[in-house]
This record gives structure tokens, sequence and C-alpha cells, in this order.
């Protein structure tokens, strides 16, 4: 009989342990508003400067939206599919749009209120932009680093306070447009906040 039950309270351990390792949402959702800041520049002729020079005014920041899915392997590692996209109306009426899609492992602490999380994420770039009646695109490799933390307001629903990411992207056209200019390598910067359902 004492054997029965320490066999029944070792199995009853182990269950409870278990149950407790994989507390943990499955998966998440996210969605959000983001801005970006990019250092693409348009060249445009003004007024103040003599014929010929050319003044460069920045397509830097950028607003737009950021959605994610999170399929979580165990309660610390997961796999982020991430698609953002952004909008701005420049000078002169100019106007360009970036779109970008990534996917990596992410880490993150999910037990208690405060869920700090980091990332690595690669995919690919997409830039447009349009003026003077002209029009252009381009596609690149981009890689994102960084992170962020969600507040825990239920079992099913987070605000995602703060995220912050260092935005790599290989745009290897110098001038794709005849008002565009883009260096080789570019050192970009994000920000994304908003709402995270779990489950």
């Amino acid at each position: 009989m004492k054997l029965n039950t320490l066999m029944c309270a070792i199995v009853i351990a182990a269950v409870c342990t278990m149950a407790a390792a994989q507390d943990y949402p499955k998966a998440e959702v996210s969605v959000g508003y983001s801005y970006l800041m990019q250092n693409t520049e348009i060249t445009a002729l003004t007024p103040f400067l003599l014929s010929g020079d050319v003044a460069k005014l920045p397509l830097g920041g950028l607003n737009g939206g950021d959605a994610a899915v999170t399929f979580n392997l165990n309660s610390v590692l997961g796999i982020k599919a991430d698609f953002s996209g952004y909008t701005q109306s420049g000078p002169f009426a100019t106007s360009g749009k970036v779109f970008d899609f990534a996917a990596g492992p992410v880490l993150k602490k999910h037990s208690g209120a405060f869920n700090p999380f980091a990332e690595l994420l690669v995919g690919v770039a997409h830039k447009s932009v349009s003026g003077f009646s002209l029009s252009g695109g381009e596609n690149a490799f981009t890689a994102i680093v960084g992170g962020g933390v969600d507040f825990k307001l239920s079992q099913h629903f987070s605000v995602r306070a703060a995220e912050v990411d260092y935005v790599w992207t290989a745009y290897h056209t110098v001038n794709p447009t005849d008002f565009l200019n883009v260096s080789a390598r570019q050192n970009n910067f994000r920000e994304v906040s908003g709402i995270v359902f779990t489950f």
C-alpha cells in the first residue's frame, strides 16, 4: 500500500511539473503602430541654390504599421514572422513606401506580468518612390535585431509598451531614380508599440 501511494505521489508530481513547464502561450499575434527612421535621401533642385546645385532632403521618418505571428517552441524560444509597411509624403510631391518581411528566432520571458524579449530576423525589404512624374522601386535583403517589453494584462492580452529594432538593408543600386540617392548599405531604426494576443 505504501509503495502504491508513493508511486501515485511521484506520478502526480511529474504531471504537475510538466504542466508548469508548459505554462506558456503556444502562439502570439501582435499588431501595432511603427515608426521607421531610414537613411534614404531625395535630391531636389531648390530655388535657394544656384542653378545646378542639389540639396539633399531626407525621406527618413516613415509612419506605418507592424503585424507579427510568433509560434513558441518552449517557455523561452519562439519563431516569429514579421510584416511591416510604411509610407511618407516627401517634398515636391514626392512619396515613398517601404515594406519588410522577416522571420527568425525570438527569446522571451513569459512568466509574470513583465515580459521582455529579444529577436533576430532576416528577410526581404521593398522600397518604392515616386515624384516628378517618375517612379522606381527595388528589393533588398534585410536583417532586424532588437527587442522590447510586453506588459501582460490578462491571460490572452498584453500591451507592447516598446520595441526598438536596428534594421539593416542592402539596396545596392546607388541611383534607382534620377532623384533618389541610396547608399550601398543602410542603417535604419524602427519603433513598434501596440497590442499582443496570446493563445
